[in-house]
């Protein structure tokens, strides 16, 4: 029965197939032929577009380049008229003569008047602090004037002179006249001052705006030159002034710097669009190395601060020609489409019914493959049954299976919990947080994974390595959820050990310090469970608290390496006593420092800056404010105040009241003042830890 069904199958695809292709054969050649014709058109529609926008775009590139260029080169102008200024300097600097000032200028102008720049239009002048022009470097007949009465009827030079009086330096700018120009007409100028102390002088450099603009002008003509875009580099740039001269044409070089009346109205054009925030416009020009003009498009803008239009554009016949050959690729393309189409479909033909005819070999080989995948999958199940703790349940946590493991640890039958909801294994002190998050993977249909703690029927606790899979149909649908776990209590109760150990290592070398000063052990604890109690308070999360708390009975092991003379002596130490003592803070940090364990870096910490105040005046380092850790800060609160209360071999135990008043004058001084204020809000708890760890 099967064999004869492959068959029939196997010619129904075969005769399908032939229809279908013919069928098809035609629909594609007749929709490719109106597909070419709907793509030129829209080919045509958007290829000018296309380029507009190309133009545009590069255009505001070019200019934001320019810009960029331009403001680059303007920053440093400060650092070369700053170095001007400091060869003259120098100079002074350099000479070991008595004679007045005057004299030294007059000897050495020749020096200065050789320091010029920029077409002889930058020069030194220096003046005194009285204001008389005692050097100017191109008008000598100003010199020995007095530059504050030269500004009177000048506004610009009159705040510039104002800004820099007083000032080791200044940088700004004024107007003024420019050598070998009209003197009736002022130019804007970059200046450069310095006062030199030694002479009690002041020695300015300058530099011309617009010798500056000519020289950013040329480097941005060398760009232009060279710079080009679009297909077969179509694309040129070329700038325009507001005054209607050619600035920069890469390829009419002739007519630049020039007002060329027959095409006066192209640059009004061109200015009208500019001035309305850039746009395109359309005219005439050569097309380069033509001797015709032909239609154009182009797209200008102002550069931003200047009073120049940077354009570029597409000629008409250049996208014509271009546009030709994107025709005759389309219909290369079209035709090459219905061939690769007639070609896979004979391919498909072929392949189909070769498939068609493996396909029915193959069918009854994967059913003996499934048959053997559904007996693999039962064993699997028996080897998880018999390894892991499972369980099942339904969308809502209803149990709905349990395996043997599952009831022998958590010492329920699967009577008992069949139709009760998964959290009668639940352990009470288990975060909510944790099954919120549980619940949240599964239910979207993720795999969630992690340590569920769990009570017995008996309330014992154990502890379950835990891995959860939401259990699909065919569409992607949850059914059930399925649980495989192990029990790791065992692991867990000897963590459990081993953090106690290494709590109370930590104790006991915290006590050694202590025990050495005749300080009794429970100063640590209690220093310890303040620490805690003030990291919870101060918002610290729980592990950084239960850090700090194993960390900081370490805060005074250093005094190991302080002498018992010193340690022990009931009296007040002296200024070389009390210095030997400071170092314990550093010793504890070099003793603890290199541990890569995060409880002894953290006692490094709190060893290193538990002595550190407030505002700066405590030690090793004289840290200041939060540039101290938070671990030193309440370490630091924490052991003052357990100090002030206990008997030491050098003072009486303090009465609260004597304690409260010195926190309270030491708050922001020794003492942060956002702990202090914690103190005292939550000192009936402070008041509980010191009554449970009572010194014997």
């Amino acid at each position: 029965m099967n064999t004869s069904l492959s068959k029939l199958s196997f010619l129904n695809t075969i005769a399908s197939i032939l229809i279908f292709s013919i069928v098809l054969a035609s629909s594609i050649y007749i929709f490719t032929d109106n597909l070419y014709k709907q793509k030129l058109e829209k080919l045509e529609k958007n290829f000018y577009q296309k380029n507009k926008n190309l133009v545009k775009k590069e255009v505001e590139r070019e200019i934001k380049n320019i810009v960029a260029l331009k403001k680059e080169i303007y920053k440093n102008t400060e650092e070369m008229l700053a170095q001007k200024v400091g060869i003259v300097r120098n100079l002074f600097d350099n000479l070991k003569s008595d004679e007045q000032l005057s004299t030294l200028i007059e000897k050495y102008s020749e020096v200065l008047d050789n320091i010029k720049w920029d077409n002889d239009t930058g020069y030194i002048y220096i003046f005194n602090e009285e204001g008389s022009l005692i050097y100017h470097g191109t008008n000598k007949k100003i010199i020995n004037k007095n530059i504050f009465e030269l500004s009177e009827n000048n506004p610009s030079l009159s705040q510039f002179l104002k800004d820099s009086m007083g000032k080791e330096q200044n940088f700004g700018s004024y107007k003024w006249e420019k050598p070998n120009s009209n003197k009736e007409i002022l130019f804007e100028k970059f200046a450069y001052i310095r006062k030199d102390i030694k002479y009690n002088m002041y020695i300015a450099a300058g530099i011309y705006k617009d010798e500056l603009d000519k020289k950013i002008l040329n480097i941005i003509r060398k760009e232009i030159y060279v710079d080009r875009f679009g297909e077969n580099d179509y694309g040129y740039f070329w700038v325009t002034g507001l005054n209607k001269k050619m600035k920069i044409h890469p390829f009419n070089p002739e007519i630049e710097e020039k007002i060329i009346p027959p095409i006066d109205f192209l640059f009004t054009a061109i200015n009208k669009k500019a001035l309305e925030g850039g746009g395109f416009i359309e005219y005439e020009w050569y097309r380069p190395k033509q001797k015709y003009k032909e239609a154009k498009i182009a797209y200008v803008k102002l550069i931003d601060g200047w009073p120049l239009v940077l354009g570029s554009g597409f000629y008409l016949s250049e996208l014509s020609d271009i546009l030709k050959n994107e025709k005759d690729d389309l219909r290369k393309l079209t035709n090459q489409y219905i061939l690769n189409v007639l070609s896979v479909l004979i391919f498909m033909i072929i392949a189909v019914i070769l498939l068609t005819k493996i396909l029915s070999n193959k069918i009854k080989k994967i059913e003996d493959e499934r048959i053997e995948q559904l007996n693999m999958l039962e064993q699997y199940r028996l080897i998880l049954d018999k390894s892991s703790v499972v369980s099942k349940v339904d969308q809502k946590g209803i149990i709905i299976y349990v395996n043997n493991k599952f009831e022998k640890i958590s010492g329920y039958s699967t009577s008992e919990v069949i139709g009760k909801n998964h959290n009668i294994v639940r352990h009470p002190d288990s975060k909510k947080e944790q099954f919120k998050d549980l619940w949240h993977t599964v239910k979207q249909g993720d795999i969630w994974m992690g340590i569920l703690k769990n009570k017995t029927k008996n309330g014992n606790t154990y502890f379950n390595n835990t891995t959860i899979v939401p259990i699909k149909d065919s569409q992607g649908m949850i059914l059930e959820y399925i649980s495989s776990g192990s029990d790791v209590t065992e692991l867990f109760e000897l963590h459990k050990e081993i953090e106690e150990t290494q709590k109370e290592v930590i104790y006991k070398m915290g006590e050694i310090g202590e025990t050495r000063s005749k300080e009794t052990g429970n100063h640590v604890k209690r220093v310890a469970e303040y620490s805690k109690l003030l990291a919870h308070l101060y918002g610290l999360d729980e592990h950084q608290a239960k850090v700090l708390f194993t960390a900081s009975p370490m805060h005074d092991i250093g005094k190991v390496g302080i002498p018992d003379k010193i340690l022990k002596k009931p009296g007040k130490l002296t200024v070389e006593e009390f210095k030997i003592m400071k170092t314990h803070s550093k010793i504890g940090y070099n003793i603890l420092k290199n541990s890569q364990r995060e409880v002894l870096k953290a006692a490094s910490i709190v060893a290193y800056e538990h002595h550190e105040k407030w505002d700066g005046s405590g030690y090793p380092r004289a840290l200041k404010g939060e540039s101290i850790h938070i671990f030193g800060r309440i370490t630091a609160l924490a052991d003052v105040f357990d100090a002030l209360g206990s008997v030491r071999c050098y003072k009486e135990a303090w009465e609260d009241e004597r304690i409260f008043i010195l926190l309270k004058e030491q708050s922001g001084k020794h003492f942060d003042p956002k702990l202090i204020e914690l103190f005292f809000d939550n000192f009936e708890k402070f008041d509980e830890i010191r009554k449970k760890y009572v010194d014997s």
